[in-house]
C-alpha cells in the first residue's frame, strides 16, 4: 500500500512536470510571436476562499481576417495572487475597451497571450513536479531500504 503511496506521488509529479515543461516551451517561443492589436471586452478580479484573488481577462483580436477570443494572460500556471495589489498590478492597462497587443502563434492564432515570454508563474509546475517526483522516489527508495532489511531476518527466521 505504501508503494502505490509513493507511486503516485511519482506520477503525479510527471505530470505536473509535463504540464509546466509544456507550458514553459510556449512561454519561452511566445517571445517571437507577432503582434496584433485586440480589444480587452471584460476585465476584472475575482476573490477566491477570501484570500487569493484570480485575475480575469477576456480580449478578442483578429489575424489574416479572422476573428478570435481568449482569457489567457501569460502562459502556465494559473494567474493568481495571494496578494490583492499584485493581482490588480496583473490587470494593470486592461480597462473595458482598452486596446492591447495580442502575441499569438503564428500557425495556431487562437493561441495567444498579452504577457510574452516567461514569467515567475511559469516555473511553478515545474517545482511542483520536481517536488512531488523527487518525494514519492525518496519514499519509494526508503520503503525498498526498509524490506530489504526486514527480508534476510524473515528468510533467517524461517
Amino acid at each position: 500500500m505504501k508503494q502505490l503511496f509513493c507511486a503516485l506521488f511519482v506520477l503525479l509529479g510527471a505530470a505536473l512536470l509535463a504540464a509546466g515543461l509544456h507550458g514553459l516551451y510556449h512561454a519561452a517561443a511566445s517571445r517571437d510571436w507577432p503582434a496584433v492589436e485586440g480589444v480587452v471586452l471584460d476585465a476584472g478580479l475575482d476573490v477566491r476562499r477570501s484570500h487569493t484573488f484570480l485575475p480575469r481577462v477576456h480580449y478578442r483580436y483578429q489575424v489574416r481576417g479572422q476573428s478570435y477570443e481568449s482569457t489567457r494572460l501569460y502562459f502556465s500556471g494559473l494567474p493568481v495572487s495571494s496578494d490583492r495589489k499584485g493581482a490588480e498590478a496583473m490587470l494593470a492597462g486592461l480597462a473595458l475597451g482598452r486596446k492591447v497587443a495580442v502575441f499569438h502563434h503564428p500557425a495556431r492564432p487562437e493561441l495567444a497571450v498579452l504577457q510574452p515570454g516567461i514569467t515567475a508563474a511559469a516555473r511553478l509546475p515545474l517545482f511542483g513536479g520536481l517536488a512531488f517526483m523527487g518525494f514519492g522516489l525518496l519514499c519509494l527508495y526508503l520503503e525498498r531500504r526498509a524490506w530489504r532489511r526486514v527480508r534476510p531476518a524473515a528468510e533467517a527466521g524461517t
